[in-house]
């Protein structure tokens, strides 16, 4: 015998309504990083403070790049930047780090070596002080590289970044800085595999909660 069409409605509510309750809490948020609401009116480089669009940022500095290039021109700050009039730099050429209290994806951003003609950065993720993913990438002056990070990035609660020159006879630090804009970033979003078995779950009790409502006769 078929459910009849008032016990769909009611398997369609439950659903519905244990879905909204357990996503409710698990924000979805992008957001694009240009570090164009921080103040750096010198030029000279100032120290993001956190929590920055969510996330907590160590030896990240924001760098006002026209003030910085009125006395510094030429430099890869200038071809990192794609919008606005600040990008992010890691400060003297050292590690720098994004981390979150929740998981988060690292999908991709505009990077360029600020001083040396070649420079290789190294992008380590973990997740519960665990590494779980490396990339590697070389970096030019000019253009900018456009950097997509790897899928295994897509669920890190910590990025660092380390940047290494490879140039002959460079040596590190110092001069290891890299200029970064336009960087996208995405908090606490539930992986397809686990949305898809949390739906099958709520779909089953949906389910059963308008059987029990169903006479028996």
């Amino acid at each position: 015998m078929r459910p009849s069409a008032p016990s769909l409605r009611i398997a369609s509510l439950v659903v519905a309504g244990t879905l909204t309750a357990c996503f409710a809490g698990v924000p979805a948020a992008a957001a694009l990083v240009t570090f164009d609401d921080l103040s750096d009116p010198a030029g000279i480089g100032t120290p993001i403070a956190s929590p920055y669009a969510g996330f907590s940022w160590d030896n990240f500095d924001v760098l006002n790049v026209p003030a910085f290039a009125a006395s510094s021109p030429g430099t890869g700050y200038e071809a990192a930047l794609q919008s606005g009039s600040n990008v992010g730099f890691n400060a003297y050429g050292n590690a720098a780090t994004i981390s979150a209290a929740a998981p988060f994806s690292l999908l991709d951003g505009t990077f360029a070596s600020a001083f040396w003609s070649t420079l290789q950065v190294t992008v380590t993720g973990s997740l519960g002080g665990t590494q779980v993913v490396s990339q590697t990438f070389d970096l030019g002056q000019n253009p900018a590289s456009h950097i997509v990070f790897d899928p295994g990035f897509r669920n890190v609660d910590s990025v660092t970044f380390t940047a290494t020159g490879v140039a002959p006879g460079q040596t590190t630090p110092p001069g290891t800085q890299f200029g970064v804009d336009d960087l996208n970033l995405v908090s606490s979003v539930p992986e397809p595999s686990g949305l898809a078995l949390a739906l099958a779950g709520m779909l089953t009790l949906g389910c059963s909660a308008s059987l029990r409502r169903r006479p028996l006769s």
